[in-house]
């Protein structure tokens, strides 16, 4: 398993029988090595480690995982444990340990998904996205409602992606900073130019500023300046 920055003691730590079973290490450096060897945006082999994330951090929080580690003398905040566990932040801990308990049926419905949609990538931050959206699915949940909450948020989805390839798309944005306050400026890829009303007047100081630079002879050393940046 990757040592993730821990201090020898820890190492030593980690690798007791008890600790091993406690925190399923042997389960985690499993996936972990899967993960590493496959590829790190794999979302089958990100569940399988994800699955043994809830057990592990139960442990942590047990009356015997703190004795065992005041035992060793060892203090772990939680963004500790994610960290020297997972080499991940302590929030995306947490993500793998809310997919974990994920019903099965939304990872099919988020393959089918993706499927479908090639600019929908299959990432643990992609199916807890998508979790949320389809609301709490367990198994009081029908797959005839299932099937409903899913296309209602492939709508939604779809939607949303119209509505941003609508927006056009920023060509060249302008942005400086003066003692009179910040200016900002847009010019789209179709031509139209976004700014804020109240700037309007600034701004046509600062591109009268500009044009006077450049319609101006360079020096040379300036000239050299600007070739090399």
């Amino acid at each position: 398993m990757n040592n993730f920055n821990r201090m020898p003691l820890e190492v030593e730590f980690m690798s007791q029988d008890d600790v091993i079973t406690g925190l399923n290490l042997t389960e985690i450096k499993k996936a972990q090595n899967k993960l590493k060897k496959a590829n790190k945006h794999s979302l089958t082999i990100s569940l399988e480690l994800a699955s043994h994330v809830p057990s592990a951090v139960e442990w942590f929080k047990s009356d015997e995982g703190k004795a065992k580690f005041a035992e060793e003398g060892i203090s772990w905040s939680m963004d500790d444990f994610a960290q020297k566990m997972f080499g991940r932040s302590s929030g995306y801990m947490h993500k793998l340990r809310r997919c974990a308990v994920l019903d099965e049926r939304v990872v099919v419905k988020f393959n089918e998904l993706c499927d479908g949609d090639a600019k929908q990538s299959r990432s643990i931050d992609n199916l807890e996205s998508y979790a949320k959206k389809l609301g709490l699915v367990d198994e009081n949940t029908t797959d005839e409602e299932l099937e409903c909450y899913a296309n209602a948020v492939e709508l939604e989805m779809e939607e949303a992606e119209a509505v941003a390839d609508s927006k056009p798309k920023a060509k060249v944005t302008f942005a400086m900073q003066s003692e009179a306050g910040n200016l900002a400026m847009r010019i789209n890829a179709d031509g139209t130019i976004v700014f804020k009303e109240s700037d309007k007047e600034r701004l046509k100081l600062a591109f009268g500023a500009l044009h006077d630079i450049f319609s101006a002879d360079i020096p040379s050393s300036m000239t050299a300046n600007i070739s090399n940046n």
